[in-house]
């Protein structure tokens, strides 16, 4: 690809440095504005959850149990966290300033709130979505077994990180949603196969398959986030061309970023794998202690 292929295609995307940065002088940590894509998504999934949970429950007699306050308490950080990833400083530092501060959003995107989110939903709540649209079980089935969704969300990732995409999306709003989208989107069929939503009609994998699965799955951020720490120029020409709204140069700002991508970007996973190891582990000790004679 070319940049003058991509103007082509895209008739409204300016080449560097015409974009109207913002003055960085303007900028202000306590500055908190609203975009209603934002706000409309938050709410539609606030709305979904807490309708599932209770009057739906009752309605369709789902669950004779009502959710736990932890998947409440859970639900609603990840709501907080997912409206401060996309609102306020981060938002005006990573679309105008920083990649470094764009790396930071993705991690929160992708590896903190799904996870959350998935683990606040019960799994009686899409169990019984699944029962009603059959489809979209079996679709399901298909997206999170563990190769598919290691392709998938592999693809995605680095699909948005090639250079004249990445620029596409920083110049162009709506392009820049529907990144977030695929992004919010892959990450759920990231962790299902360790978060399984659906238990009645999705098999969990054994827990030593989910270990592997997670391993491998680290492999793609990682060699993304190397090629980016490592790069000695910068890729992205939305960043070279950024004004200055801390006292960090293009390159060590890309340094910086891909640095968070590789490390941090991999320790949710890691996290994820010892927690399974350890739960694994000590079912096995429980199953021993049961299958053991007690002692008369």
């Amino acid at each position: 690809m070319s940049w003058h292929w991509l103007v082509t295609a895209h008739p409204g995307l300016n080449l560097p440095p015409d974009f109207p940065y913002p003055d960085p002088a303007t900028f202000r940590w306590s500055d908190l504005d609203a975009h209603w894509s934002v706000l409309l998504g938050i709410a539609l999934l606030t709305g979904l959850f807490f309708w599932g949970i209770g009057p739906a429950r009752r309605r369709y007699r789902l669950s004779d149990t009502p959710a736990e306050g932890w998947r409440i308490g859970l639900f609603s950080a990840a709501m907080v966290v997912l409206f401060f990833s996309l609102q306020g400083p981060l938002h005006h530092l990573s679309d105008y300033y920083l990649f470094s501060a764009h790396m930071v959003q993705h991690l929160l995107l992708m590896q903190v709130v799904p996870p959350m989110v998935m683990l606040a939903i019960p799994g009686w709540l899409i169990d019984a979505l699944f029962d009603r649209v059959p489809p979209l079980a079996a679709f399901t089935r298909v997206v999170v077994r563990p190769l598919y969704a290691f392709l998938i969300t592999s693809a995605i990732l680095v699909f948005w990180h090639i250079p004249e995409w990445y620029e596409l999306t920083m110049r162009d709003h709506e392009v820049h949603i529907f990144e977030h989208i695929t992004f919010i989107s892959a990450a759920v069929i990231y962790w299902w196969p360790v978060i399984n939503l659906a238990p009645r009609h999705v098999t969990s994998a054994p827990p030593i398959f989910q270990m592997i699965y997670l391993f491998l799955t680290t492999l793609p951020m990682v060699i993304v986030g190397a090629f980016i720490t490592m790069s000695s120029k910068v890729i992205y020409p939305f960043y070279a061309f950024a004004p200055r709204v801390f006292d960090l140069d293009p390159l060590t700002d890309q340094i910086i970023g891909g640095l968070i991508m590789w490390v941090p970007g991999a320790m949710m996973p890691w996290v994820a794998i010892t927690t399974i190891f350890f739960r694994w582990f000590q079912s096995g000790r429980d199953l021993a202690g049961s299958a053991r004679p007690s002692q008369a």
